[in-house]
């Protein structure tokens, strides 16, 4: 079984930790790496023991793109985004050369966009992959899922198996609800609880007639939904 690792989130979660302690900047790379390695090792470790398997891969994903396609879509994708701090993309390079594993990462697309092109690539079954990741995009893809989240009491979010049809549901979700963080708008007046409502027990074409009607109700909504599917459809 192959380890698909959202490496972004471990990355910026490091820094989180070690940018406000009063170290130098090498001391902070040096200390965040060792977070990484911590970090690591204990959600594969609890990983493995739920899946009672051992990871005979590891795959990083990293967004590095300096020519995202999404910018040509939106001119402020991801602008409400505070900027990244430059030590951050040190750590990250650092990180990279560091690893035990394969490397993926583009000039015009995003660690989310780069997992399910391995994952076709490669050939690899739903059963055959562990998503690691905290992302909600990527629970778009059918497989295993460990979710790093930590809650208050230090436990992870663990693992789950997300089905065809719960996959293809949070994508529908996804393109109902839009994503704040990335400044990408949902249909007007859907949030979560109204999302969750409409797409209660439906069919995969019950569910996605509700995101059409959603957009329908807005001026220009056939647009912004052709749009939105372009921004967040990772498969």
């Amino acid at each position: 079984m192959r380890a698909l690792i959202d490496a972004d989130s471990i990355v910026h979660k490091a820094w989180y930790v070690v940018e406000n302690q009063p170290l130098t900047d090498s001391e902070k790379i040096a200390e965040g790496l060792e977070v990484i390695a911590s970090m690591e090792m204990s959600m594969f470790n609890e990983a493995e023991d739920e899946l009672e398997t051992c990871f005979d891969g590891f795959e990083y994903f990293f967004t590095t793109c300096t020519k995202n396609f999404r910018n040509d879509l939106v001119n402020d994708y991801k602008a409400t985004r505070k900027e990244k701090n430059p030590l951050l993309y040190v750590l990250l390079r650092e990180y990279m050369e560091s690893v035990q594993g394969d490397i993926h990462y583009s000039d015009t697309k995003e660690a989310d966009d780069l997992i399910p092109e391995i994952i076709k690539l490669y050939g690899l079954k739903p059963t055959e992959y562990c998503i690691f990741r905290i992302d909600k995009d990527l629970a778009q893809i059918e497989g295993f899922h460990f979710n790093y989240y930590k809650n208050k009491e230090g436990n992870y979010k663990g693992l789950s198996y997300i089905g065809k049809r719960e996959a293809f549901k949070n994508f529908c979700k996804l393109i109902l609800i839009g994503d704040s963080s990335d400044n990408i708008k949902g249909a007007k007046g859907v949030g979560d609880k109204t999302s969750d409502k409409l797409l209660k027990d439906k069919t995969a074409f019950g569910m996605w007639r509700e995101v059409v009607k959603a957009y329908l109700k807005e001026e220009a909504g056939k647009e912004r939904l052709k749009k939105n599917i372009q921004l967040m459809r990772l498969y």
